[in-house]
């Protein structure tokens, strides 16, 4: 059972966010974020992103410090570490269906722009920055 739409809400606020940031943060659309929220019948995955969600303080400190790791990263990108904990938020091929859980196992930082091997129990790929932001959600937790 999902968490009833007010508590979902008042969750997001509870750790700073706005919905529309959160959904900026999950690279949905604010649409989309609504609906989520006010659905109480959603899919227990969006729960799951929510409680492994940082706080927003923590989430700014995180991403400022994230940036000067490689020198090339703002708050605005999506930067996993290696043995991060993840959700997917939709399908991925043969390796994952949407709410799959994986891990990230390596990350190449080695061009242009980072790309990450995304783990589950059915495979593994490499997926770049951008696919990153777009198929799956960070559960907060590195292993």
């Amino acid at each position: 059972m999902s968490l009833d739409p007010s508590k979902f809400k008042a969750l997001i606020k509870k750790k700073g966010w706005t919905l529309r940031a959160v959904a900026e943060r999950w690279g949905i659309t604010d649409v989309w974020m609504y609906n989520i929220a006010g659905n109480a019948e959603r899919a227990k995955h969006y729960d799951d992103a929510l409680f492994g969600l940082p706080s927003k303080a923590n989430a700014v400190r995180q991403g400022k410090r994230r940036s000067n790791m490689a020198g090339k990263f703002t708050e605005e990108g999506c930067l996993f570490l290696p043995g991060e904990l993840v959700t997917t938020v939709r399908y991925i091929g043969s390796i994952a269906e949407e709410g799959d859980s994986g891990r990230i196992s390596a990350v190449d930082l080695s061009g242009r722009s980072p790309r990450y091997l995304l783990e589950f129990d059915r495979g593994s790929d490499w997926f770049g920055e951008d696919a990153m932001c777009e198929l799956v959600a960070q559960k907060g937790i590195v292993e």
